[in-house]
């Protein structure tokens, strides 16, 4: 039996590598413009989260199922997202670690904020060998919608 390979995604300009594993259904990745600064400035953050800034909006979907959005996976997907020393400034400057979050709607088209966590995700901030160059969050998701990806303190 011959082995899927993974699908690697890389979205260089954003500091964005998307790893899918073989799934049962193909998967393929779009990017997608950044919901407008109007609408989000209207949608409440988490308590004690700050925006620091938007890093990409993405759809993981199947191209077999009339680009039906996929929002399951087995095994996980891995979404490696890079940090800059600034982005780790900006979370210092808060007094906050870090954080990755996304922004989401949920059946009734209303828009919630999450934060990825160690817990939900594996979450994890690697940084660089030369702390000065930044590192990357890591994240590992079985779940998915369509969000929008942003770096928060």
């Amino acid at each position: 039996m011959i082995e899927k390979p993974e699908l690697v995604k890389v979205f260089p300009n954003e500091g964005v590598t998307i790893i899918i594993p073989p799934q049962l259904s193909f998967v393929l990745v779009r990017q997608k413009g950044f919901i407008s600064p109007v609408t989000l400035k209207r949608i409440p953050l988490p308590e004690g989260f700050n925006l620091i800034r938007p890093v990409i909006n993405i759809d993981l979907f199947n191209p077999h199922d009339h680009g039906r959005l996929q929002k399951t996976f087995e095994p996980p997907v891995e979404i490696h997202v890079r940090f800059t020393r600034a982005d780790l400034a900006a979370a210092e400057a808060y007094k906050k670690t870090l954080q990755l979050a996304y922004l989401f709607q949920d059946k009734d088209r209303k828009w919630h904020w999450a934060l990825f966590t160690k817990e939900n995700s594996g979450f994890e901030l690697k940084c660089d060998p030369n702390p000065e160059t930044g590192g990357e969050g890591v994240v590992k998701i079985s779940h998915w919608g369509d969000p929008m990806l942003v770096w928060g303190g």
